[in-house]
C-alpha cells in the first residue's frame, strides 16, 4: 500500500495531505516521504522497504493523528533513536487520551499518574516519583520487571 495509508490507517475523519506532512516531519519521517516520493509512495509488503524505528514512528503518526480517547503502547520506545523518543515522549505527555503503557522507561514511566507491577499473579501499585527516585538512586530499576501505567 501507499505511505498514505499507512499513516492514515484507521484515522477518522480522514487528514487532508498538508496535517499528514506535517505529523510526517514531527515524527521525523520527512526522509522517508522523499525517499518514497511522497505520500503516494509505495510501502512493501510487510513494511520490508522500512526501518523497524520507521515502523514505530509510522504508528506514532498514526496515533497522534487519530486522536484516540484510550492509546495503548508496548515499550514504545524501544526502537526508536532518541529523536524519535522524544517525539514519543512529547505525543504522550500532550495526548488528551487515557494512555495504558508497559515500559521501563523512566522518562515515560514519570509521565504516568499511577504505576502498576504485576509480578507471580499479584499487582503493585507505585507513585511514577517512587521510580523515577529508584532510577535516580542506580543503574537501574530496583522495581525489576514491566510496568504498567
Amino acid at each position: 500500500g501507499s505511505l498514505r495509508r499507512a499513516l492514515t490507517m484507521g484515522v477518522r475523519p480522514r487528514p487532508d495531505d498538508a496535517a499528514v506532512e506535517k505529523a510526517v516531519r514531527r515524527f521525523g519521517l520527512g526522509h522517508v516521504l522523499v525517499r518514497l516520493g511522497g505520500l503516494d509512495g509505495k510501502i512493501s509488503e510487510g513494511g520490508q522497504n522500512l526501518s523497524s524505528g520507521e515502523i514505530a514512528r509510522i504508528r506514532l503518526v498514526r496515533a497522534a493523528l487519530a486522536e484516540p480517547r484510550l492509546l495503548l503502547l508496548d515499550e514504545p520506545g524501544v526502537l526508536l533513536d532518541e529523536a524519535g523518543r522524544t517525539a514519543m515522549l512529547a505525543l504522550v505527555r500532550k495526548s488528551t487520551a487515557t494512555t495504558l503503557f508497559v515500559s521501563n522507561d523512566p522518562d515515560l514511566i514519570a509521565c504516568a499518574n499511577t504505576v502498576w507491577r504485576i509480578q507471580d499473579g499479584a499487582v503493585t501499585v507505585f507513585e511514577p516519583s517512587a521510580i523515577a527516585d529508584e532510577y535516580a538512586k542506580s543503574s537501574g530499576p530496583a522495581i525489576h520487571g514491566p510496568m504498567i501505567s
